[in-house]
């Protein structure tokens, strides 16, 4: 069978089994590799595949009606992950701690490194929906981290209808809003160092309105949003727009710099200032130069971190400075030859290197007089 030449892996969902196809490039034209991916538990109405994520060898498959037999399970989201020989195998089904029947995990997923998303946006009983967080730990081991709820959850909200991933951001979409009925929005949330999500702010579109169902679908890539809204009518009844964000953080220090990008987050300082650019600014820095003496005992806390400095933390330039006020070149030099005996016997300079450092001294100008 000839296969147009694509470069891309495709999914195809057929009968609530999911394909995945490596479609090769033209010059592979004679190779094709499928592989199905079927659920270890699978049954009726499961709805496996109905929604996918991929990154490196670790796909998650939704199965969002999954559980229920006869009726509409809780659903879940199952882990397959590829080995050196290019095999798929299911790992983990992903379950929610506080699974219910109808709640539909797994309506979306989202995968980045380590980490999954899950939603679920019927929450069932009110339909104002959920998003789950999932991590893989060193040993290859998911478990349910977090579930993320909104600051201003309402019925029917049906959040989790969409998300998207990326490093320590995520995305979650909602198709209504609380004010105007099915305009919808999206959420924002970011995890900190110690593994904590927490909601940063709620997008929604300048020109929403009723029904546009801003939120149905969003992508992420860095500090890029990107969100879908199907009915919106700007060409057309229900002709549909797509809304770009670019999400800037939180500056706590309201300092211009968002926090993420902040060397100092908490402190004023829009010039950013770092010495020894050791990423972090010189203003919440107790070791500016990072000569390992903190600044409060540092007489010369803003060194060039190339410097040779000795116990007070001041390099030979700093103790003898070229812009000093000499009262002549003699009173220069005889400072250079003592700060450099002083290094030396420190073992912080070689003999070699006192000589040179003493001659260029000798032969400079600097504490000579101009002539008129």
């Amino acid at each position: 069978m000839n296969v147009p030449a694509l470069k891309h892996l495709s999914f195809v969902i057929l009968s609530g089994l999911l394909w995945m196809m490596y479609i090769p490039t033209a010059a592979a034209l004679t190779q094709n590799e499928v592989q199905k991916f079927l659920a270890s538990d699978g049954a009726a109405n499961d709805q496996f595949g109905f929604s996918v994520a991929l990154d490196g060898d670790t796909a998650l498959v939704g199965a969002r009606l999954v559980g229920g037999g006869p009726v509409q399970g809780p659903g879940a989201a199952y882990v397959f992950t590829r080995d050196a020989m290019g095999i798929w195998t299911e790992q983990v089904k992903l379950v929610a701690s506080d699974a219910d029947y109808g709640d539909r995990l797994g309506h979306s997923v989202a995968l980045d490194g380590d980490t999954a998303l899950v939603g679920t946006h019927y929450d069932f009983g009110s339909f104002s929906g959920a998003t789950y967080v999932f991590t893989r730990d060193a040993m290859g081991t998911w478990a349910e981290q977090v579930k993320l709820v909104t600051s201003d959850a309402a019925a029917s909200d049906q959040f989790g209808y969409s998300v998207a991933l990326d490093g320590d951001t995520a995305l979650v979409g909602t198709h209504d809003n609380v004010g105007i009925i099915d305009s919808g929005a999206t959420y924002v949330f970011t995890r900190d160092a110690m593994g904590t999500w927490t909601e940063q702010v709620k997008l929604v579109a300048s020109d929403a309105a009723a029904s546009d169902q801003f939120g149905i679908s969003v992508a992420l890539d860095g500090n890029t949003a990107l969100v879908g809204a199907r009915l919106d009518d700007d060409v057309g009844i229900s002709s549909g727009s797509a809304y770009v964000f670019t999400l800037t953080g939180p500056d706590t220090d309201e300092d211009g710099i968002p926090d993420a990008d902040d060397n100092c987050p908490a402190d004023y300082n829009p010039l950013q200032e770092d010495t020894d650019e050791d990423l972090l600014g010189d203003l919440c820095d107790t070791d500016d130069d990072n000569d390992t003496i903190p600044d409060d005992v540092d007489n010369c806390p803003l060194t060039d971190p190339d410097a040779v400095t000795d116990a007070t933390g001041c390099s030979i330039a700093q103790l003898c400075p070229a812009d000093g006020d000499w009262r002549n070149h003699g009173k220069y030099v005889r400072c250079v030859v003592r700060e450099t005996r002083h290094f030396l016997r420190s073992g912080l300079i070689t003999r070699k290197e006192r000589r040179a450092i003493v001659i260029e001294a000798a032969q400079s100008d600097i504490g000579k007089k101009r002539k008129n």
